[in-house]
Formats: C-alpha cells, sequence, structure tokens
C-alpha cells in the first residue's frame, strides 16, 4: 500500500494522494472506527481528483474544459479537409443505410395496434387448415366461455370495389360485431362497426381506412353516409379509422383498407354450409378474464374441443387432415407482428434479424475503415503528442483530446445519417405490389421514430467507440525520448495490425456479394428456364364472378362474349378460359388414384377445347378435349406424363384407362364427391406450383362443358403483340360488358407464372448494394491506409533507389504489399460464404441460394481489380520519389 501511495504522490495531483492514500497505509491495522472513516474519506477523496483531472486542472470547471475541446477539436477537422469530409460521410452513410433498414425492419415487426395487448391472445386449430377455425365451433366457444371478457372472429375478404374506370379488387377483413370494441380503435369519422351490424338482414356497411379514404374518395368530408358497390351491392360507409390503425390480418405489410361484417361476407360469399365444418376460413381473438391466465383458457377450450369432437366428429381427407380431433391453441397475441400465424411469423422475424444484421456489418466497415485511417493520421501526429508528453500533458487528456475530435466527427456523421435514413425511408416507404398484377400489395412504412432515433444514436456510439478511442489509445501509446530521437519518422504504427482490419472489411464485401451472385444467377436461371408452358405469349386475365349475380347458365354467356370480343383483337391467335394456370397462378387443386392405391396429388384445370394451343402444350399420347367432349356420364380427362408414370408406369398405357377423381375442397364448398373419369390423352409435363422449377406431380385438364369452375378462372389469349397490353385490351372489354365483374389481376404469363421472382430480385438488389458499399469503403480505406504508408516510408524507398532499385520494382514491391490484405480477405471471404450456404439455409429450415464453383472462381476478380485500382496511385507515388529530396534531411 505504501510503494501504491509513492505512485500516486508522483502523479500531478500527489500532495493530496499522499495525504489520502498515506493515512490509509498508515492505518491500515488500525482498529479505530474514526481512523477508518479518515482513511476512506481520503481514498474517495484522491478517486475524485483523478477523475476530474481528466477534464482539466480541479479549479477549472469541466464543462469548459469540454467546450475548449470541441473548438479545438473543430480546428484540427478544418485543417484536414480531406479526412473530415471523408470521415463524416463514411459514417453517415453508414449510419444512414443502418438506421434506414432497421426502421424498415422494426415497421414490420411492430406490435398490433390492440388495446392493452398484453390481455389479448390469438385462439387457433393446432392442426391443419392454417390453425383457422370453423364458424360452428367459433359460435360454440363465444357463447359458452367464462375465460374471455370479449372476443372476436375475423376472415380476410377479397370484393369488388366498383368505381369510375371500373372494378378492382380489394383484400380487406370481415369481422364479427365485438371487433372495434375489442381493439379499442376510435374511429376519425363516424362510427364502427357495432354488434347489430352483423345480424342476417342488417342494412350492409363498411367503415374504411383513412388511407382509403384520401387515396379512393380524395379526403371527401362528406364521406360518412355514401353508398359504394361492393361485388355489385351497395354498401353504406359508415366510418373512417385512423391511418395508425392497420387491422389485424398483416397490418405491418398489407394494412387493411376496409372492414364489413362476417354476416355480409356470407351474404356475398356462402361459406356456412355443411363442409365448413370440417374447413375453418375463421381466425378469433380474445381478451382474458383479469386473473386468468392462458394455462387456465386452454384447459377449458380443451374441455370444448373434446365435447364438440363427440358431437361433431371431424373426419379424415385429403384437404382437411385432422388427426384424431380438436386442439386448441393460444398465444399471446403481442407474439404475433408481421401475420396473424406464428407458423409464418417466426421464420420472417428471423429473416429479419438477418437483414440487420447485414446491415450492421456494412456499417461496421465503414467503422474500420475510419479506425484505420485514424490510426495512420494519429501516426503522423506521434511528434506532437511526444513533445506534449514531454512538457507535462497527461495520457488521458491526450486521449480525450482524440475521443472528443471522433466524437465532433460522430455528431457530423450522426446528424448526417439521420438525413440519408429519412431519404432512404421515402424510398423504402412505398407500395410495391409482391407477386404480379393478382399479389399482395405490401406498404413498408418505415418512421422515424423514438426507437429508430434510438438506433442512430446507439450506431453513432458505437461508431465512436471503434474509431475513436482505440486509435485515441494507440496513438497516445508513445515514449517521449524515442519519438523525438527519431523525429517522429519510422513510428508509424504496424502494418501488419491494420492489414487485419482490411482483410475483415473485404471478408464482409466477399460475403455480400457473393450473396448478392447468388441471388443474381438464381433469378436468371428461373427466368430463362423452360416452364413447359409459352408464357413469353400469354396474355392473362383473371375473372372473379360474383355468385349472387351470375349462376352457372349466365356466367358461361358472359365467358363466350369476352371470348369472342379477345379473339376480335389485333395478334390474338388462340383464347380459352382455364380455371388458372398450372404453375404461377395456381389451380384449383386435385388428385387422382387407380383403385385403391395413395392418391397421386394434380394441379387440377378445367379448360375450354383450346387451352392447349392456349398455353403451347405438347401431345404425346392420345388426344386433346374437343368441343365434343359434353356428355356428363363420360367426363374425360387429359393429365401430364409425370401423372401418367405414376398411375401406369408408362404414359401411353394410360390412354383409355379409367382413374378416379378429387376435387381439392375448399371452406364454404359442399361435400366433394369423387368421379370417375376416363383418361384420353397425355401431354408432357410442365412445371407446377407457385415458382418455375418443380414438377414433382402433374396436370390434369377436364372440359370446362362437363366441369363448371369459378376457382381460379381466367381468360387466356396467345398472341403476338405485347402480353401485358392484349391483357389490359381484354380488361376493358370485361369492363364494357359488365363493369362490375371483379378483375382481380391482368397481365403477362411471365409476370403471373412465375418466372419473374419478386424476392430473389429483391433480395439480389439489396445485398448488390450492399456488398458494392463495403466494397468501396474497403478499398477507399486501403487507398488511405498505404498512401500514410508510403508516405511515412519516403526514405527507405530513397534509399532503396540509391542503392539500385528501379522504379518498376518499387511499383511491385508496394502494389505487393497493398495486395495481400485483399487476396487473404477474397480467400477467407469465400470460406465464410461457402459456411453460409449452408449454416444459414440449416438454421432457417430452408433454401438458400447456392453459390456453386463457378462463382467462387468468378468473383475474386472484381475484388483483385479493385484491390490493384486501390494499390496503383500509392505504388506509382511511391515509384516516382525523387532519391535526392527523400534522402536530404537524413
Amino acid at each position: 500500500m505504501l510503494r501504491f501511495s509513492r505512485w500516486l504522490a508522483r502523479l500531478p495531483f500527489g500532495d493530496l494522494t499522499r495525504r489520502a492514500f498515506g493515512e490509509v497505509a498508515a492505518d491500515w491495522h488500525h482498529e479505530a472506527r474514526a481512523a477508518r472513516g479518515r482513511a476512506v474519506a481520503g481514498a474517495l477523496a484522491g478517486f475524485v481528483r483523478i477523475v476530474l483531472s481528466s477534464f482539466g486542472s480541479f479549479e477549472e470547471h469541466p464543462m469548459r474544459n469540454l467546450g475548449r475541446d470541441v473548438r479545438y477539436a473543430w480546428r484540427r477537422l478544418l485543417a484536414a479537409p480531406a479526412f473530415s469530409v471523408f470521415a463524416i460521410l463514411t459514417l453517415a452513410f453508414g449510419i444512414g443505410a443502418t438506421t434506414a433498414v432497421a426502421s424498415s425492419v422494426a415497421a414490420m415487426f411492430r406490435p398490433y395496434a390492440i388495446r392493452n395487448i398484453d390481455e389479448v391472445v390469438n385462439l387457433y386449430q393446432r392442426r391443419p387448415p392454417q390453425g383457422s377455425l370453423t364458424s360452428s365451433d367459433y359460435d360454440y366457444i363465444a357463447a359458452h366461455q367464462t375465460v374471455f371478457t370479449q372476443m372476436f372472429a375475423w376472415a380476410r375478404t377479397r370484393l369488388s370495389w366498383s368505381g369510375a374506370t371500373g372494378a378492382s379488387v380489394v383484400q380487406g377483413e370481415a369481422v364479427s360485431g365485438t371487433y372495434f370494441d375489442l381493439v379499442g380503435a376510435p374511429p376519425l369519422m363516424g362510427r364502427p362497426l357495432a354488434p347489430a351490424d352483423d345480424r342476417p338482414g342488417t342494412a350492409p356497411v363498411v367503415v374504411i381506412s383513412e388511407t382509403m379514404w384520401r387515396s379512393r374518395f380524395a379526403a371527401d368530408p362528406a364521406i360518412v353516409g355514401r353508398a359504394v358497390r361492393l361485388n355489385g351491392r351497395a354498401f353504406e360507409i359508415v366510418g373512417v379509422m385512423p391511418r395508425w390503425f392497420t387491422g389485424v390480418d398483416m397490418p405491418n405489410f398489407a394494412p387493411t383498407p376496409y372492414w364489413i361484417t362476417l354476416a355480409q361476407k356470407e351474404a356475398l360469399e356462402p361459406t356456412r354450409e355443411s363442409g365448413d365444418r370440417q374447413l375453418g376460413s375463421l381466425h378469433a381473438k380474445g381478451r382474458l378474464v383479469p386473473g386468468v391466465t392462458i394455462d387456465q383458457a386452454a384447459a377449458e377450450l380443451a374441455g370444448f374441443a373434446a365435447h364438440l369432437d363427440r358431437a361433431d366428429p371431424q373426419t379424415e381427407g385429403y384437404v382437411a387432415r385432422s388427426g384424431t380431433g380438436r386442439q386448441f391453441q393460444l398465444i399471446p397475441t403481442a407474439r404475433v407482428r408481421l401475420w396473424d400465424n406464428p407458423v409464418v411469423d417466426d421464420p420472417f422475424a428471423r429473416m429479419g434479424a438477418v437483414v440487420v444484421a447485414l446491415t450492421a456489418l456494412v456499417l461496421l466497415v465503414a467503422c474500420t475503415n475510419l479506425a484505420n485511417l485514424t490510426l495512420a493520421r494519429g501516426a503522423t501526429r506521434r511528434r506532437e503528442l511526444a513533445v506534449r508528453r514531454a512538457l507535462g500533458g497527461s495520457r488521458l487528456r491526450l486521449i480525450r483530446e482524440q475521443v472528443v475530435e471522433a466524437a465532433v466527427i460522430g455528431a457530423a456523421g450522426g446528424f448526417g445519417g439521420v438525413l440519408i435514413a429519412r431519404a432512404f425511408m421515402a424510398v423504402l416507404g412505398t407500395q410495391v405490389r409482391v407477386g404480379g398484377d393478382t399479389g399482395i400489395l405490401v406498404n413498408l412504412d418505415p418512421r422515424l421514430e423514438p426507437v429508430t432515433l434510438l438506433v442512430a444514436l446507439s450506431t453513432t456510439m458505437l461508431a465512436v467507440l471503434v474509431f475513436g478511442l482505440w486509435p485515441a489509445i494507440t496513438a497516445t501509446r508513445v515514449r517521449p525520448r524515442q519519438a523525438l530521437a527519431t523525429d517522429g519518422a519510422g513510428s508509424l504504427p504496424r502494418w501488419r495490425g491494420r492489414r487485419a482490419l482490411i482483410v475483415g472489411q473485404v471478408v464482409v464485401s466477399v460475403l455480400l456479394l457473393a450473396l448478392a451472385a447468388a441471388f443474381m444467377r438464381d433469378a436468371l436461371q428461373v427466368a430463362r428456364r423452360d416452364p413447359g408452358l409459352d408464357l413469353d405469349r400469354l396474355a392473362v386475365v383473371r375473372v372473379d364472378l360474383p355468385g349472387d349475380r351470375y349462376d352457372e347458365a349466365s356466367g358461361r354467356r358472359l365467358l363466350d362474349l369476352v371470348q369472342a370480343r379477345t379473339r376480335q383483337l389485333p395478334g390474338v391467335e388462340s383464347v380459352s378460359v382455364s380455371s388458372g394456370l398450372p404453375v404461377g397462378l395456381g389451380t384449383p387443386g386435385g388428385a387422382v388414384r387407380t383403385g385403391v392405391d395413395p392418391w397421386q396429388r394434380v394441379e387440377f384445370i378445367a379448360g375450354t377445347p383450346g387451352v392447349f394451343d392456349t398455353l403451347g402444350v405438347r401431345l404425346v399420347a392420345g388426344r386433346l378435349l374437343s368441343p365434343d367432349d359434353r356428355d356428363p356420364a363420360d367426363t374425360v380427362v387429359v393429365v401430364s406424363a409425370v401423372t401418367a408414370r405414376a398411375l401406369f408406369d408408362e404414359p401411353a398405357g394410360a390412354v383409355g384407362r379409367s382413374v378416379q377423381f378429387r376435387r381439392t375442397r375448399w371452406a364454404g364448398d359442399a361435400d366433394t364427391v369423387d368421379r370417375m373419369v376416363r383418361i384420353v390423352g397425355v401431354v408432357d409435363d410442365m412445371d407446377v406450383g407457385a415458382q418455375v422449377g418443380s414438377r414433382d406431380h402433374g396436370v390434369l385438364f377436364m372440359p370446362f362443358a362437363q366441369l363448371y369452375e369459378t376457382r381460379y378462372l381466367s381468360v387466356l389469349a396467345r398472341t403476338s403483340a405485347e402480353p401485358a397490353a392484349t391483357a389490359g385490351l381484354i380488361r376493358r372489354a370485361i369492363g364494357d360488358l359488365d363493369p362490375d365483374v371483379p378483375v382481380p389481376g391482368a397481365g403477362s404469363g411471365t409476370e403471373l407464372g412465375g418466372t419473374v421472382n419478386s424476392f430473389l430480385n429483391i433480395a439480389g438488389g439489396f445485398t448488390s448494394i450492399l456488398g458494392v458499399v463495403a466494397l468501396a469503403l474497403a478499398m477507399a480505406g486501403l487507398y488511405g491506409v498505404l498512401s500514410q504508408v508510403v508516405a511515412a516510408r519516403t526514405r527507405e524507398i530513397g534509399v532503396r533507389m540509391t542503392l539500385g532499385a528501379t522504379r518498376a520494382r518499387i511499383l511491385r514491391l508496394v502494389v505487393s504489399d497493398g495486395m495481400w490484405p485483399v487476396v487473404g480477405g477474397t480467400v477467407a471471404g469465400l470460406g465464410v460464404a461457402w459456411f453460409a450456404e449452408f449454416g444459414v439455409g440449416r438454421v432457417f429450415g430452408s433454401r438458400v441460394p447456392e453459390i456453386g464453383l463457378v462463382l467462387f472462381v468468378l468473383l475474386p476478380l472484381p475484388l483483385v481489380l479493385a484491390g490493384l485500382a486501390a494499390c496503383y496511385l500509392p505504388a506509382r507515388r511511391a515509384a516516382r520519389v525523387d532519391p535526392s529530396v527523400a534522402l536530404r534531411d537524413l
């Protein structure tokens, strides 16, 4: 302790510390309470003196010293404008990109706008389909439950909104009358839906969102009471909900534009039929009674499930595989953010974390880049720092001054980052339709909220710590005598340590560029793949025929008129009507089997005879469908080759054989009846499913004359003109025939047929931008640091050239020295990318784009070229050194 006191006595504030810690040492073994108290008080006073001394002399106010340091730091930054501008812009772009992306991800995972959301739970049926409830099950639970103060049910609905420009299909929510009471969202205008509105026979009413009120109705102040036509029926607008309330379906992803009651949905889209007892379409939420836990509520629901299983047993079917019985599940609503289904919500949450992590890597590159440059800049001040140390300046003060300088850069960069983040948010905060004209309208709404500003502040503080504190500690680790003796020359911090920083930056760049290249390559492969259909020349227009206005006879007449008008359009070669497309758009679906063999899944299409010519499908065996295939007692079908092989081993052997066909049953359908069908032809295989590339099951074509279908109903036209333009003309023709007929989507076959993968394009573009930014920052940092190294080695280079080294040799020396971290980082980055290819897929349980051997060979080329460009200018400057000038002051 005495030795420690003597060491403290050598410091500028030694008198106080000698008294404080000297008393502690003298009275170390003294048992008197007063002596121990004086020792502790003296020790505390010494500690306070140490802390305050870091801000300056004890007599001066600390904040006054801080202000002086800020002014001093600002003058130093103005004296080095190139460094200052580069540092601020680099940090601003890093912070801006991080903040914007974090805000976009946070916008997708905001909590639902429900009052006291911690008291609310989601009610699911644990088994398929997708956790939804049947209307009968919900009615029974709502009538007998004792664990909820309130409950409501809702279902997704797609209705046609008629306007001056025709009918458009808009997705909204059909809700029970207690919906708005539970969520607790007051209306902006008018009133919300009430329980009295959710009764059969009541007048149709609708509540719209503020966004729809402004976009569709031009913010009409007299909107309440105005009539609109939904699916051809008049509805009265009774209220407008504020912008911040976006529903409970996908509120942060696709905000709900309108709400109707479940009773009105039943009138427009009947679902409460016998088939609905097996296939649910409702989602439910409930607010727990105070003091009731989720486990207690689940126990009551388990009793309800047992009762319902006895009263109305669920059967095993092709679509509704319900197992042994009902199993209800409760999940806190606060846990679900993106979609009202945790099965979908959890993977997207993990993907959001990956996006933020990738963006944070770019910020890390920016910070390490600045740290590298700050180290090099601090090395040029080593003589100045040594002089100040020799004159009595403390190391803490020197560190503080450099940290203050970094804080000034951080403040300017943080402010600029907020501005850049706001600009990025303006670009990201747009509506994007994913999945073509029939897809979901995605609405990203990033905002500069307190949590966003907290992210910006946190990233700024992290940046200051990375590129401010560490270089300051390194730069002040100087011995005055040695630094003054060498005149500061050759005292540059070791190039090896900063090589490691550049290696890390290159690793991040390689990883991002590898992922971007993999995404882009997959997107190109998807676009170039032959799906077995002539989608490039196909115009597709989806049609929803309202069941309350069009029966089978009137629906067929309208479709015939549409086909007749379509044939008259310029460039149209073939026209047909079908229930969807095998790939991308989807079909009603079904299954076939022979005897008691297992069911074989198929995409089911009911089409007019010209569907094969329109789609460009080639016949393999037998014949195609013809206009004479109308006999209801002899249903004929054409199957694709993969189905024929699965049933009869070879395509030719399937012709003339009969199989059992079962159409997929949807919620609201009556019980389906299996029918025997006769195979009259086999066509070539084609891609099936949501995206091109899969042929794991086949397709079954049935005459539209023998089975009238309204699911995925589409008008198809093979044309030599622009398919998208032709689709627009067909859409206009439908509007001329009946402006109230909903047209959910129209476009080319490549847009709606799954050959344009929006996810791959967006992911590839995003990672490409991040990779290019990271690479540019890394190469700029390499250039700056290598320039400093060359400047510090000017005398060494002069000696080498005096001893006979040629300019070419000096050029090779500097380039090779600078390229080593680039080559090492590239190799390490390829290893990290290879691990990410397998590791990410294992973690997320999904396929990630394959990087492949070709990318491993080609990817280093742009990195090597960028590295050579960054090294060449400093190397050329070194090769032009005049030996006489370099050695003049030696």
